[in-house]
């Protein structure tokens, strides 16, 4: 153990090395992230034949559909509540529940589409287009996530070298 101390110390000798190690690290950690999330999203808008302006704007116009039929599904369930029998009462606090939850997610959808609609209005309105664009976007991440990976071996190497010059340094010289 007190070997494996030892080494640790040796790479602590060199704080700035590590620290942009670490700092490659968590961006190359950012972009697996982001390349990932990105796939289903994009296989989502691609299968259902519409570019992802199109996607977004089907988002908003479903979200705002939903929210309307919840709302006056909510009001009615509200009003009979107010007259239910206290057996069926439980049953019908379940369903507002759930009819609240589904228009919680409806507008969190809303919102989200909302946002998303300003950044998406760039992007081509013809599906091949569009996956033309994000896989280049796509190919763009991978190359940037590579130079960070490639960056950060190099950074780690460069640690263990410096390492094991000062332990054969210690060792051999004396």
């Amino acid at each position: 153990m007190s070997n494996y101390m030892r080494a640790i110390g040796l790479c602590l000798r060199r704080p700035w090395t590590l620290a942009v190690a670490l700092g490659c690290s968590l961006v190359v950690a950012g972009f697996w992230g982001a390349n990932i999330g990105a796939v289903y999203p994009l296989m989502e808008v691609l299968f259902s034949g519409r570019s992802l302006p199109q996607a977004v704007e089907h988002d908003i116009a479903l979200s705002t559909q939903t929210i309307a039929e919840t709302g006056i599904q909510i009001a009615a369930l509200e009003r009979e509540i107010s007259s239910a029998t206290p057996a069926k009462d439980v049953e019908l606090q379940a369903a507002l529940v759930e009819l609240r939850r589904e228009r919680e997610n409806a507008e969190r959808l809303h919102n989200s589409s909302q946002r998303l609609q300003g950044w998406v209005n760039w992007m081509p309105r013809r599906p091949f287009s569009t996956l033309i664009v994000l896989s280049a976007l796509l190919l763009a991440g991978t190359v940037i996530k590579n130079v960070f990976l490639m960056t950060n071996t190099v950074l780690v190497e460069r640690a263990v070298r410096l390492a094991m010059w000062e332990v054969q340094r210690d060792y051999f010289v004396n």
